[in-house]
């Protein structure tokens, strides 16, 4: 009986332990300043120490303030922030953060930097950790005791094999469509328990036909079906990534017998699943998602369903049930995040914005790199003046309002090219509609949820 890539992944890393119980050995640990206080100090009151210094690697993030400033936005963040510090100082662990002018979202750092690799286990406390799994990599979301765990030991202890899943993806994306797309639309077809619990394998002609990041993308949003890990196999264009030099890769590491170890993992064709699905791409359209869960998403020229658990203080939010999506007023705009923070997004977003030739219609448009590298990237090309010239405010690195743990909150409803819809997720008295990144830029510069599909068709198709 074949193996999936993740259970090939698993065996090699497996650690037996007293009574039957199993561990994961960790390739790479990723903190950040939020859910890693608790995990050092109870480190600390035990009197050990960090055991792999050398593979945890540490961000600011979640509460950094992306207006231009470094100064902390309250106490609270300030003492999250200094707290990670003085941790990574203390253990010898490599901290990008503001001090040093290399922060960014920890899922979109790690990638580029070249910490994120084929047949590696990825652990991290958020739960899009499924991110890297893009690359071939077994990643998930854990929680503050089992950071503290890893910390300790290295290890994700008391691991239980998940349920194997497939999702399977044919035929070729229209040329005005995204990842984002793609996995909004299997979202509106599965619903947001599908995998729960489970490894959910991404294959088939679509998937295969993606950039890395949107791979990232599709992989970042398994945590939104249920599911714990999310994964691709590598193939020419996950090699194609470590064909560069990054700041912990050199491209010569790249031998030929690293490649086909890393292709040895791909997933067995008798690879036996719990359960699969398989799409036809040329059914995918254009998505937005219009409720209050990632049960409830339309085609954006189809109509809102009903709505439901919307609570009297919030519905002055909604829309009414039969509403047209391409109808729906929208308040705000955000680019940027874990999902969609890197610089293909914004080329995709700023090639609208140009297009269009106009000023936003919104209240505020807010555009957040994922990194310091994206915003040099982004900045080198032009695409920060596309975007200023348009209205748009361009910020420094962070989650920003994909979580609003931090100054960056909105009122009333956003268009957002982010991953979660639940009530105030991008500020108390928000209301998020979740879109691609072109999505998200044509509504800005249109005050609605508008058609891509029809707007290439008067300015052109991308190319």
């Amino acid at each position: 009986m074949g193996k999936t890539r993740y259970q090939k992944i698993e065996e090699s890393n497996q650690v037996e332990l007293e009574g039957g119980k199993r561990a994961l050995a960790v390739g790479l640990h990723i903190v950040h300043e939020v859910t890693s206080a608790q995990a050092f100090a109870a480190l600390k009151k035990m009197g050990l120490r960090v055991k792999n210094p050398g593979q945890t690697f540490a961000v600011t993030d979640h509460v950094v303030h992306t207006g231009g400033s470094s100064a902390p936005n309250d106490l609270m963040d300030e003492a999250l922030v200094k707290t990670l510090e003085d941790h990574c100082r203390e253990f010898g662990i490599t901290l990008y953060g503001q001090h040093n002018g290399k922060q960014g979202v920890c899922h979109v750092v790690a990638p580029e930097v070249g910490l994120t690799r084929p047949n590696s286990t990825v652990f991290c406390g958020d739960s899009h950790t499924s991110t890297h799994g893009a690359f071939g990599a077994i990643a998930a979301g854990i929680g503050t005791s089992n950071v503290r765990d890893i910390l300790a030991t290295g290890c994700l202890l008391n691991h239980v094999s998940p349920k194997q899943m497939k999702i399977e993806v044919n035929g070729k994306l229209a040329p005005w469509l995204s990842a984002k797309d793609l996995i909004l639309y299997v979202l509106s077809r599965i619903g947001n328990e599908w995998a729960t619990g489970g490894a959910v394998f991404f294959t088939g002609e679509a998937i295969r036909a993606l950039s890395m990041e949107g791979r990232m993308t599709v992989c970042n949003m398994t945590i939104e079906m249920g599911g714990r890990f999310g994964y691709c196999d590598v193939d020419e264009t996950t090699l194609a990534w470590f064909s560069k030099d990054r700041d912990f890769w050199r491209a010569s590491e790249l031998t030929e017998a690293r490649r086909r170890e890393w292709l040895s993992f791909n997933t067995d064709a008798d690879a036996v699943f719990d359960k699969a699905v398989v799409f036809d791409a040329s059914e995918i359209r254009q998505m937005v998602s219009f409720g209050l869960t990632l049960n409830e998403i339309a085609p954006v020229d189809g109509r809102t369903s009903r709505i439901a658990d919307v609570v009297e203080s919030r519905r002055h939010l909604e829309v009414a049930e039969g509403t047209a999506i391409d109808a729906i007023p929208i308040e705000h705009a955000f680019l940027g995040s874990c999902t969609n923070g890197r610089l293909g997004d914004f080329q995709a977003a700023a090639r609208v914005v140009r297009l269009h030739g106009g000023r936003i219609k919104v209240k505020s448009a807010l555009a957040v790199p994922g990194s310091i590298e994206v915003k040099r990237a982004c900045e080198a090309l032009g695409l920060h003046t596309i975007l200023i010239q348009a209205g748009w405010e361009w910020r420094e690195p962070g989650c920003s309002s994909c979580l609003a743990m931090n100054p960056d909150k909105f009122e009333g409803r956003v268009a957002s090219s982010t991953n979660r819809n639940f009530p105030g997720r991008q500020g108390p008295q928000s209301r998020t509609f979740l879109m691609s990144p072109e999505s998200v830029a044509l509504s800005a510069m249109e005050g609605h949820a508008a058609d891509l599909k029809a707007f290439y068709a008067k300015h052109g198709e991308p190319v």
